[in-house]
């Protein structure tokens, strides 16, 4: 299962949504702009090999974004991460919470 983040309460902008996971990420240096879309990941809706949650495609989804010298070096960061240490999505989550863009709840799942 792809990591998830589970949030304590609902995301402002997404009522009663609480559970989102990275599906579109987008990295345009020309623009100086890095945005994400996170789907709702429901519980109800399982991957039939795994039997565990995955995204709701037609359901809630969450915009994110960072721009200008912000999206830059956010960019740079990501380009020299060590990977194999920390996904990519987790670091996705994880710099949208410390930002405040999410409020708190915890990160679970693998990469995938």
């Amino acid at each position: 299962m792809a990591e998830i983040i589970t949030l304590d309460t609902p995301v402002q902008a997404v009522p009663g949504a609480t559970r989102f996971r990275p599906t579109m990420f987008k990295v345009d240096l020309e623009a100086e702009a890095i945005i994400v879309r996170f789907r709702e990941a429901k519980p109800d809706i399982n991957d039939p090999v795994s039997g565990l949650p995955k995204p709701d495609y037609s359901g809630k989804f969450f915009m994110g974004e960072y721009r200008g010298a912000i999206a830059l070096a956010f960019a740079k960061a990501l380009n020299t991460a060590n990977l194999p240490v920390k996904s990519l999505y987790r670091r996705l989550l994880e710099r949208f919470q410390t930002d405040e863009k999410f409020g708190p709840g915890a990160i679970s799942g693998t990469p995938d």
